[in-house]
């Protein structure tokens, strides 16, 4: 049986002024007979500096599932191993026997979905913001949602960090954000957000702050940039509270002083 994970795309500019730097979106194609079929659409930067545009390009392929799952042979032999048989036709044959059978015992079964989508959030002259979402549908399962955020020096190609861009200190951030931030939470379709005082209540918000700062790389802080009411605010996605996104933010007037360089 051949496994169709189709991945969607959805691509929006929240704020753009460089003219200079174009964003294409790519279909990129993974696919092994019998095995697998992955559709990723990438977005890809055009620029004048070839190498800061393919050193970006690069990176954000990392991110996509068609353009990260590597070697075909290997992705096979493993796939192949999980499901403890030795050839491709009698994996084919292990999977239809498994699709009929659930197909028998519920006749509305599917197999697990994934959607995969990306926004450009933000775009200056000196920065690019890319933001990959992955939702997740599973068969008599609970569904979920992924975010994660990718912010790239335009100048350099480098993957910036918090700390690059900002000297604020933990407790100086979770100060800030509890005076001059706000609470987004999203209602339901089609209908608008609202913005709210933060009410740090929870010990694990303010904590994961911190953990943020502290070890950025692993945390369930996600941060990226959006033009909002003609300002520029930071804005925290807390990944951690499945099934959904909580999300925290502040206008960047409020964080001027902290910024390291001239990114915006």
């Amino acid at each position: 049986m051949k496994i169709i994970l189709v991945f969607f795309f959805v691509c929006g500019i929240a704020f753009s002024q460089n003219k200079a730097v174009q964003i294409h979106k790519v279909r990129y194609e993974y696919k092994i007979k019998d095995i697998v079929h992955i559709v990723s659409f990438v977005p890809q930067v055009r620029m004048d500096n070839k190498l800061v545009q393919n050193k970006i390009n690069r990176d954000i392929k990392k991110h996509f599932t068609a353009t990260s799952l590597g070697d075909k042979a290997i992705y096979t032999k493993n796939i192949l191993k999980e499901n403890n048989v030795k050839t491709v036709e009698e994996y084919k044959k292990h999977k239809d026997q498994e699709l009929q059978s659930a197909l028998h015992e519920d006749p509305s079964y599917y197999e697990d979905r994934e959607e995969e989508s990306y926004i450009i959030e933000f775009l200056s002259n000196n920065i690019l913001n890319i933001s990959v979402s992955v939702s997740f549908d599973p068969y008599h399962g609970r569904g979920g949602l992924s975010f994660a955020s990718f912010c790239y020096d335009l100048k350099t190609g480098k993957l910036l960090k918090f700390k690059d861009i900002f000297s604020i200190d933990e407790n100086g951030l979770v100060n800030m954000m509890v005076s001059k931030g706000y609470y987004w939470e999203p209602r339901d379709v089609g209908e608008p957000n609202y913005y709210d005082k933060i009410e740090f209540t929870d010990d694990y918000i303010v904590q994961g702050l911190k953990d943020f700062l502290q070890k950025e790389d692993g945390s369930c802080i996600e941060f990226y940039f959006n033009k909002i009411n003609g300002k520029i605010h930071l804005l925290f996605t807390y990944t951690c509270a499945a099934p959904g996104l909580l999300e925290y933010g502040i206008s960047m007037e409020y964080l001027k002083k902290y910024v390291r360089f001239k990114y915006f």
